[in-house]
């Protein structure tokens, strides 16, 4: 008499069989998602971080992160992508200069070439300066003045 002994399919060959394009290997690492496309995907209508960790179980069975550790592990990602140093707040107005070719900013004058007197140009000021385009090119740059005064030319004194 022979005994027939069922053999009972792997762990590996079983998701393999449920998970035909998932990945089926055993491991004791995870497997990190790639954070740029998910960022991407997020951007799609409809997408949600919870569709993308899903996706990402089915492809990664046995080497994904729970849905909390996705969402945490992204936003880390998302922290370190910000830019290391701080914007520039910049006001960009426009002006039209003056006849005597005199811009009025914030109570103070800050000169631009003749050639511009009567004409529209864009005013941008920052922090520490003020920069003056006509037609997309810089004709004026000053440094910032925070008081009162008649002009941002020189000062004898």
């Amino acid at each position: 008499m022979t005994v027939q002994v069922a053999r009972i399919p792997s762990n590996a060959l079983f998701i393999q069989s449920d998970y035909p394009r998932s990945d089926a290997q055993p491991s004791a690492k995870f497997q990190e998602p790639v954070w740029t496309n998910v960022h991407m995907e997020l951007k799609k209508k409809g997408l949600t971080k919870q569709l993308l960790w899903e996706e990402y179980t089915q492809q990664y069975p046995n080497r994904c992160y729970s849905y909390s550790q996705f969402c945490a592990r992204y936003a880390g990602w998302v922290k370190k992508q910000k830019p290391k140093f701080a914007y520039q707040y910049t006001d960009i107005k426009t002006a039209r200069v003056n006849i005597d070719y005199h811009l009025i900013y914030d109570q103070h004058l800050y000169s631009v070439p003749h050639h511009c007197v009567g004409e529209q140009v864009e005013l941008h000021a920052g922090d520490k300066l003020i920069e003056v385009y006509f037609y997309n090119n810089r004709i004026a740059t000053h440094v910032r003045k925070y008081y009162p005064s008649i002009s941002s030319g020189r000062q004898d004194g």
